[in-house]
């Protein structure tokens, strides 16, 4: 039976990242309903995040913009 305590420990034992383009701060939310930072720009209904640096790369590679792309570590606050 899994407790909160061992899905908290399942969570932390995953790294997951997220790539944009985006000067995030620390405790910066990303979240849903915002236009997108890729294609059309259409408002996003999901916040995208990766396990792999190659998704995530590519993910920052895209985004708009004329920034450098950026990498975070980001930590999800709800079900996915």
């Amino acid at each position: 039976m899994n407790t909160s305590t061992d899905i908290k420990n399942e969570l932390n034992a995953q790294q997951f990242f997220h790539g944009t383009k985006a000067n995030l701060k620390q405790r910066d939310i990303i979240s849903a309903g915002f236009n997108s930072n890729y294609g059309k720009q259409n408002k996003a209904k999901y916040v995208y995040f990766a396990a792999t640096m190659d998704a995530t790369t590519w993910g920052a590679e895209l985004a708009l913009g004329e920034a450098h792309g950026r990498i975070y570590i980001v930590q999800p606050t709800g079900f996915f």
